[in-house]
């Protein structure tokens, strides 16, 4: 099986409430390195662009489009050669 797939989630220390929820679910259609290295990459990708603790929501989207897009060039260079 190909696929993968991660669950992270982060509380507020003070309130205990969900600050966000991650939920990827990643095909292995472009083969098992791919799934495995965008499950190792992207929530680290997304998280640690400053827009994405933004409270404009178009900023955390503009992280998340950024965060997809430097996991995909990320992975090219380790496993697209």
């Amino acid at each position: 099986m190909e696929d993968q797939y991660a669950i992270h989630y982060e509380c507020n220390q003070e309130t205990g409430e969900f600050m966000y929820v991650y939920l990827g679910i990643f095909d292995g259609h472009g083969g098992a390195d791919a799934a495995k290295f965008t499950k190792a990459n992207l929530h680290k990708n997304v998280t640690e662009n400053i827009l994405f603790w933004s409270d404009d929501p178009k900023d955390v989207q503009q992280s998340i489009r950024e965060g997809f897009l430097k996991t995909h060039e990320d992975m090219w260079k380790v496993i697209g050669k």
